[in-house]
């Protein structure tokens, strides 16, 4: 036998028995190429004709059925806009795609067959087509079929939603709750597809919790107040563009509530002054001024108005008749209200620069500082313990570091270490004494502990029981070395 031969067999036999698994893969390939060559999934017979050589013999021409290209969608479209539905194929031939709703025709191939309906128009391209519907209705909302007229007529499915512009409406635009009591907001979605969510916003606040915005359709308010009174908006949003809205005003009644600018009003002669009260009142309070217990008139008074803003014009500043305590008085049904402002010559109430608790514990430095348009001659200081009775009362002098700022200093002795202090300073200008309502608190610092508590010095006794101790010890020690060397 030849060599080349012996060569031929031997790679034959190493084949077969080395790789054999090579050799059956090979075939399983050449099994599934002839399967899915003449797969009826991908191809069909549909014509024939009589060969001329032989009239027996029948030759069958094999079309392959296309493929689509396009996925099968799920869109939502807003009502008005225009729907668009792409139909392609890896190669269409000579088939034609036919578009369906439901059981009804849409199409054939480039033709519509909802003549009546302009709104429906195809866009032909190379391999397929796209259904195009403008104007979109919420009867467009459905499945749409595209389906190739082959044999195993294929089919593709789109499906289309129709969203709808939402309409909200609050069960009442103005809600009235008296203060202390609940009150419930409510909002309905009039329209919408999807059904639109629901959420409230305040007009330029924020709700008790922090938050700018709170879901659902009802708004639950616990004990109000008038702070809660206010604009209250429901929107609904379902992502068509800009959410709808619908407003509510809730007023919370309630009795007068005053606030006050000022308490004190410094003044010096020749000046006007204005004493201001904001009025928050539900229903509306009906607002008087009086000076000294005295009603003051509107016709001989000069007295304005803006929205809850009231104020008081005072001239001629420096007259005896023009100082004095000016009330802002407000009444409704239900209930009133009244704040003080003092209008005065006298210098403004003393403002302690001191710290809270002094170094030393039997000693105290004062140091404040006041405001007066005229010359302060002297301080009156007045001071006694926390829970104490009796006030000791020292005068000082001022300084005057700045233009109508008047400085204060005074060292207090013979204090309780460790104890706090109530005081009031009162200041005295050509107008009279200052008012000594403020007061303020202080303390002094308390004993070290070394000297509250003497050390401890061992007696003499107790010295000479641990010197003795002491030598015991050291003998046994001695003997104890003497004894190892010996």
């Amino acid at each position: 036998m030849e060599l080349t031969q012996v060569f031929v067999i031997a790679l034959t036999l190493n084949g077969m028995f080395c790789y054999p698994e090579q050799l059956t893969e090979y075939q399983d390939d050449m099994e599934n190429y002839q399967a899915d060559y003449y797969n009826d999934s991908e191809y069909s017979y549909d014509e024939s004709r009589e060969n001329s050589l032989n009239g027996n013999n029948v030759e069958k021409i094999q079309r392959r059925n296309p493929k689509f290209v396009t996925t099968k969608k799920m869109m939502m479209i807003n009502a008005g806009g225009t729907i668009k539905l792409p139909c392609e194929v890896d190669r269409l031939d000579d088939f034609i795609l036919i578009w369906k709703k439901g059981g009804e025709i849409i199409s054939l191939g480039d033709k519509i067959l909802q003549i009546e309906d302009k709104r429906f128009q195809i866009e032909s391209t190379e391999n397929g087509n796209s259904l195009i519907i403008s104007l979109a209705a919420v009867s467009d909302a459905g499945e749409y079929t595209c389906q190739v007229n082959s044999p195993d007529a294929r089919t593709l499915v789109h499906t289309v939603q129709i969203r709808v512009a939402p309409v909200v409406s609050v069960t009442s635009p103005k809600v009235e709750v008296k203060a202390g009591q609940s009150a419930v907001l409510s909002c309905t979605a009039v329209q919408g597809n999807p059904a639109p969510e629901l959420y409230w916003t305040r007009q330029m606040k924020k709700f008790r919790n922090g938050g700018e915005k709170l879901t659902g359709d009802k708004l639950e308010l616990n004990r109000v107040s008038r702070l809660d009174s206010g604009f209250y908006t429901c929107h609904g949003d379902n992502g068509w563009g800009e959410p709808a809205n619908s407003t509510t005003f809730l007023e919370v009644l309630h009795a007068p509530e005053i606030e006050q600018q000022e308490t004190f009003i410094h003044t010096k002669e020749g000046a006007e002054v204005e004493v201001t009260c904001t009025v928050h009142a539900a229903p509306l309070a009906t607002v008087e001024w009086y000076m000294n217990g005295q009603l003051l008139e509107p016709e001989t008074s000069v007295i304005s108005k803006q929205g809850n803003r009231h104020t008081l014009y005072i001239t001629g500043i420096g007259n005896k008749h023009t100082h004095g305590k000016y009330m802002c008085r407000a009444v409704n049904a239900l209930g009133e209200a009244s704040k003080v402002t003092e209008v005065s010559g006298r210098a403004k109430p003393a403002q302690m620069t001191s710290s809270l608790v002094g170094s030393e514990p039997d000693r105290f430095t004062l140091t404040w500082v006041t405001q007066s348009n005229t010359k302060i001659d002297k301080f009156k200081v007045e001071y006694r313990e926390k829970d104490g009775d009796k006030w000791i009362q020292v005068f000082s002098s001022p300084t005057e570091p700045t233009p109508q700022t008047f400085q204060g200093s005074i060292l207090l002795e013979n204090l309780t270490p460790g104890t706090e202090y109530t005081g009031r300073i009162e200041s005295m200008n050509m107008y009279g004494w200052s008012d000594h309502n403020t007061q303020f608190k202080f303390s002094t610092k308390p004993m070290p502990r070394d000297s509250q508590k003497p050390k401890y010095e061992p007696s003499i006794s107790e010295k000479s029981s641990a010197s003795s101790n002491n030598v015991f010890c050291l003998g046994v020690l001695t003997s104890f070395v003497l004894i190892l060397i010996l």
